[in-house]
């Protein structure tokens, strides 16, 4: 457990500093570095607010740099390693998706995670890069699935310019801390006509509408929270065309998907996985949405 400073900081798309408190502070410090697992089920936050001018949503404090940097850094989600061929199939379905827009090329994954996007792409010769902070997963990448893998914040990699055919930031765009220098980088990374994947929880999904502070993916771990009108707000800025939207839909265990009610429905979540370890349907791989979007943008 550590100790950590917060910061107060502006809307990283238009830099107002007025803003509305949508969610007060939950969150029970000192802060963990499972807290920013990708499986992590730590639904506490700072303050949730939302922009005034533009509408986009954020936390705010929020955990310095310094701070931020070192938990994904360090921090080893074993878990999301044994995900490994229930996520895949989801890639699977990711790669043939992108594909009806670009067959084939090269393709940078900024926030590659383990790496299983980029393992499905090359089995389908593509030309493959990725970007990963948490030195863990970064490993994995590149010594058990062979993959081209910088193991180092976005912002600080440096890369040619129009090298890309395909870039996809999955997952990712809501924990950097400054999302409108990502895409920024992803834009020039970008070749002329090139296309970029965002996939995202949408915080105007129904879900998040319906289960408002209980929706689960109001976690320590997300700095932002993006719907289509604010992804849209930042391709004009940048010089994006956004050309569509599409839900995302998620293959894992049956087991897994239960696990998450343990933080908000500890009796149920109990009744529950006691059924599905009895009929023994844990391992059964379930296809859901959650209120997950992808936005395609092309430059």
């Amino acid at each position: 457990m550590k100790m950590v400073n917060l910061e107060e900081v502006s809307c990283n798309l238009c830099k107002s500093k007025e803003s509305r408190i949508l969610y007060k502070a939950n969150i029970n410090r000192p802060y963990r570095k499972e807290m920013f697992y990708p499986t992590s089920s730590t639904f506490k936050t700072e303050n949730i607010v939302k922009c005034k001018n533009c509408g986009l949503v954020f936390a705010n404090p929020r955990p310095k740099r310094d701070s931020l940097t070192q938990f994904y850094f360090s921090g080893e989600d074993e878990k999301y390693i044994e995900q490994q061929k229930e996520r895949s199939k989801t890639f699977q379905k990711v790669m043939k998706f992108i594909e009806t827009f670009q067959p084939c090329g090269r393709i940078l994954d900024i926030g590659c995670g383990a790496g299983f996007l980029l393992s499905v792409a090359k089995e389908k010769g593509w030309q493959v890069k990725g970007i990963e902070l948490n030195q863990f997963f970064t490993n994995f990448a590149v010594s058990e699935l062979k993959v081209d893998a910088i193991n180092d914040m976005a912002e600080n990699v440096e890369l040619k310019p129009n090298l890309f055919d395909v870039i996809v930031i999955w997952d990712t765009l809501e924990h950097v801390l400054n999302p409108y220098e990502i895409l920024s980088k992803a834009h020039s990374w970008l070749k002329k006509g090139g296309y970029i994947f965002i996939n995202f929880p949408n915080i105007n999904s129904i879900f998040a509408r319906v289960f408002r502070r209980k929706w689960w993916f109001i976690e320590s771990m997300h700095l932002y929270y993006f719907s289509p009108d604010i992804i849209n707000k930042y391709f004009n800025k940048i010089g994006f065309k956004y050309l569509q939207k599409k839900r995302h839909i998620q293959t894992l265990k049956l087991g897994y998907l239960i696990s998450k009610l343990r933080p908000h429905r500890l009796f149920f979540y109990n009744i529950i996985s006691n059924v599905i370890k009895f009929v023994k349907l844990q391992d059964l791989d379930i296809q859901y949405y959650a209120g997950q979007l992808i936005i395609v943008g092309q430059k």
